[in-house]
């Protein structure tokens, strides 16, 4: 069926278009910034999950070159036996088509925070509509500077433009004049004019048309709209109606929105084995740089990260390494459960940072990958007082964020990856008479699958109309045992025996340290508590005060009604 066609743009249409002019030699490393660089589109969809490329023909057109080889002669479209012919020392490299879509598409990701649609159109260009939200950012200016400069500050060379449409700004950031920022803005009341002086090369013709019209002498847009409309259009064809409307100032062309993917991977490889942390924490930060300007243009952050290092297959072959899955690369996964979702570029890298730096390399490694595979909407605080507006330094960025709240969430997951998830948690009330199983500690696992208001949900919580039953009904049981167990600093994981008599004036080692017993008084009885368990506990606790020289001490002490034996089991500080 044909496609429906697409309604007609509002006359207040505002679309900025974002030009990487560089990003296939960015994406080929920054090693080929010294050299003469030509980049062949590989267009087999195999090409990025095997790593097999075609071989190179004399006869393959080259998609980019870099500035180096642009002064040697080089241009694209030439042929490779071409390009040669003008530079002989000229290096050419294949450049998946799969990899240069992803890095469109993440760099589209991170234009949704600027406006809603969102679309990109290989090999270069990312539409966003702003529409109405360029007042959001201080207008239009402001909007296109920090778009740029987030943007530039991942490494790559920027040129937009605001127009009235997606063609229009493509066509003025490609060749438009742009401020010292690469920002070109032009006001519909201007876009005739402006275009005039724009060359051939902005409207989107064949190769051949364009040199047939400069052999005639046609090298501007002002120039081919003096020409007769007729004469125009039977060398035009049915591109002639689209031509004639760019060349009018009118852009209709619709924004195909751009879906992003539920998963998030950011990913670096290394040619030569990497045999030390400094490299991969500095690869690890420039990665979760692109994660967090994905997750923030996104309104997103992560629940769960995944860091994955591959090693050397040769290397870990050799040493008997085998990978996370049965059937993948020889490798090593660290997952990390965080308690609180994140998204800020400082916050994941500290979490990540920790746990890597104390890792033991088993072999080189030639590839790292951070996956975020379980995402959330972000919950960003409002009204932020201090926080200055991007200036393309992502140190100036994080210094803006204060201690807030969100700081804790921060620590948790910094002590998580330190000691683990099952180590880190909230200590939560359970309904017992014994002190040592009075509280739990609720690990941060068990607390990611479920809701963190624990009131709510549990019937027997302390504040829920069921627990302050329960609480009305035990209370006068063990109204002295809680006023003890109220001022209990520190409960002994295990009880210590305590020789001797709990009578005044009897001395008894505790620690290094010699005290008198200075006074003793009873506090509760425990007659066979949790009598359905195999061990039911009767006790007999007492409240003991401890003195010596050094400072005294408050203890709880119990006596084990079957054994007749006594122990420590608590302190009182």
């Amino acid at each position: 069926m044909p496609p429906e066609p697409s309604p007609a743009p509002r006359r207040d249409r505002r679309i900025a278009a974002l030009v990487l002019p560089e990003l296939s030699c960015e994406l080929m490393g920054p090693e080929v910034d010294t050299i003469p660089l030509g980049v062949v589109l590989a267009e087999h969809a195999d090409t990025a999950s095997s790593g097999e490329v075609p071989d190179l023909t004399p006869r393959s057109p080259l998609m980019a070159v870099n500035e180096l080889a642009r002064q040697g002669g080089v241009r694209p479209g030439q042929t490779i036996a071409e390009a040669m012919a003008l530079l002989a020392r000229l290096t050419v490299r294949q450049l998946p088509e799969k990899k240069l879509n992803q890095a469109l598409a993440s760099i589209a990701e991170i234009a949704l925070g600027f406006g809603k649609p969102v679309s990109w159109e290989a090999p270069d260009t990312i539409w966003i509509d702003v529409t109405g939200s360029a007042r959001l950012w201080g207008g239009e200016q402001a909007l296109a500077e920090t778009l740029a400069g987030q943007v530039r500050a991942l490494g790559h060379q920027v040129r937009l433009a605001i127009a009235s449409g997606p063609l229009l700004a493509r066509a003025f950031a490609r060749w438009g004049e742009a401020s010292l920022e690469g920002v070109c803005l032009v006001p519909p009341e201007q876009t005739f004019s402006r275009l005039t002086h724009l060359p051939l090369l902005a409207l989107p013709l064949a190769g051949e048309t364009v040199e047939w019209f400069a052999r005639l002498g046609v090298l501007t847009v002002g120039q081919l709209r003096a020409l007769p409309p007729r004469s125009v259009a039977s060398r035009l064809g049915k591109e002639a109606r689209l031509v004639r409307e760019l060349c009018e100032g009118r852009d209709a062309a619709p924004l195909v929105p751009y879906e992003p993917p539920p998963v998030l991977v950011e990913e670096v490889h290394w040619e030569d084995p990497v045999r030390g942390l400094a490299p991969l924490l500095f690869s690890l930060r420039s990665l979760v740089t692109r994660l967090s300007a994905r997750l923030e243009g996104r309104g997103e952050a992560a629940r769960v990260l995944w860091l994955d290092l591959r090693y050397d297959p040769a290397l870990a072959r050799q040493r008997g390494i085998r990978g996370s899955a049965a059937d993948g690369p020889p490798g090593r996964r660290l997952q990390f459960e965080l308690a609180s979702p994140l998204w800020r570029e400082a916050e994941l890298e500290r979490v990540l940072r920790a746990r890597l730096e104390r890792l033991q390399l088993a072999a080189p490694i030639v590839a790292l990958r951070v996956t975020a595979p379980v995402l959330v909407a972000a919950q960003v605080r409002q009204l932020q007082l201090g926080r200055r507006r991007f200036s393309g330094d992502a140190a100036a960025w994080d210094a803006c964020e204060g201690a807030g709240p969100e700081e804790l969430s921060v620590l948790l997951a910094e002590l998580a990856a330190d000691v683990g998830s099952e180590q880190v948690g909230r200590l939560r009330w359970v309904q017992s008479h014994r002190p040592e199983s009075s509280s739990a500690l609720e690990p941060l696992r068990a607390l990611d699958l479920r809701a963190l208001d624990l009131r709510a949900q549990e019937p027997w919580a302390p504040g829920s109309p069921r627990g302050e039953a329960k609480e009305a009904e035990l209370r006068g049981a063990e109204s002295a045992l809680g006023t003890a167990i109220d001022a209990v600093t520190r409960l002994l994981p295990r009880p210590l025996p305590f020789p001797a008599p709990l009578r005044e004036g009897e001395p008894v080692g505790v620690g290094r340290r010699l005290y008198t017993i200075e006074r003793v008084r009873f506090v509760q009885r425990l007659e066979a508590v949790e009598w359905w368990t195999s061990q039911p506990v009767s006790r007999d606790y007492l409240r003991v005060w401890l003195g010596s020289p050094e400072g005294g001490l408050e203890a709880l002490v119990f006596v084990d009604r079957d054994s007749r034996q006594r122990y420590l089991h608590a302190v009182l500080d």
